[in-house]
């Protein structure tokens, strides 16, 4: 069968992601008829591959989310760490003209729009001080 049985009815615009309510799961629209399905939450330092038990949690997420994940092919299954804080809050710090970004967490893919703004707001206030500095140097050469 093709990746189109994958499609769910109300299928949003790429890229717009899709939160089941009772699940921790989230299903993301990606171009060429694919989906990210994510995430898990182990508790863990390590790193190693995927495992059967995380894969059918998953899988069996996407199905009760929409039959159509039935019939779609898995293409890639991915693992790997993601650092949190305590409160689980990402951050965006800045340290003169350093900007950290920490702390996303297994929302990172969800909420990363948000925080690229956060950090853009960051970047023009880093280069206004920056612009403001240079004129007042000029000014009292």
């Amino acid at each position: 069968k093709d990746a189109q049985a994958a499609k769910p009815a109300d299928e949003k615009q790429p890229g717009e992601a899709k939160v089941h309510p009772r699940y921790q799961l989230y299903v993301v629209p990606r171009p060429n008829d694919g989906y990210v399905v994510g995430a898990t939450q182990i508790e863990s330092t390590s790193d190693r591959p995927v495992t059967v038990r995380s894969a059918l949690e998953l899988l069996s997420a996407a199905f009760s989310v929409h039959p159509g994940f039935a019939e779609a092919e898995i293409v890639e299954l991915s693992a790997g760490l993601r650092p949190a804080y305590p409160d689980n809050l990402p951050r965006v710090e800045r340290h003169g003209n350093m900007l950290r970004v920490n702390g996303l967490y297994r929302h990172g893919f969800l909420i990363a729009p948000a925080v690229v703004d956060q950090v853009l707001q960051e970047v023009d206030e880093i280069v206004e001080m920056s612009c403001r500095s240079s004129a007042t140097a000029s000014a009292s050469a």
